[in-house]
């Protein structure tokens, strides 16, 4: 039904992302050290990250979303400024984050899976 529809999510980078999903489960479950949690879960979080990004679809990047947006603008041909709507949005704030401390060996880990995502987003990211 939505092969003819252009298909949009938000990019951010896969150390962030496994990040911020450690934090949030933190809140619910007992809580264990930031590098214990990823050595633990790291390849079934990103062999889920991996499927998902491998969909048919065009990136915002999370890190550069103005200058997504105003690509976005400009390949939809759509003549609002959404950029500067997007600069007027207050973000989060007072979210609780644990330490993000990592031993070498966990952070090269996480960073050579966050090449490999990035690969299959790049040539979709609107802003690079």
């Amino acid at each position: 039904k939505y092969d003819d529809y252009s298909k949009f999510t938000i990019y951010r980078n896969f150390s962030d992302q496994i990040y911020s999903l450690y934090n949030h489960l933190m809140l619910y479950q007992k809580f264990i050290s930031y590098d214990e949690w990823v050595s633990k879960n790291l390849d079934k979080y990103f062999k889920q990250f991996k499927n998902f990004y491998s969909n048919d679809m065009y990136f915002f990047n999370y890190h550069n979303m103005e200058g997504s947006l105003n690509q976005f603008c400009k390949k939809f041909k759509i003549s609002e400024n959404l950029a500067r709507h997007y600069k007027g949005i207050n973000q989060r704030s007072g979210y609780k984050k644990n330490n993000k401390k990592l031993n070498n060996t966990t952070k090269k880990k996480i960073q050579i899976k966050e090449k490999i995502i990035y690969s299959i987003v790049r040539d979709r990211l609107l802003a690079k």
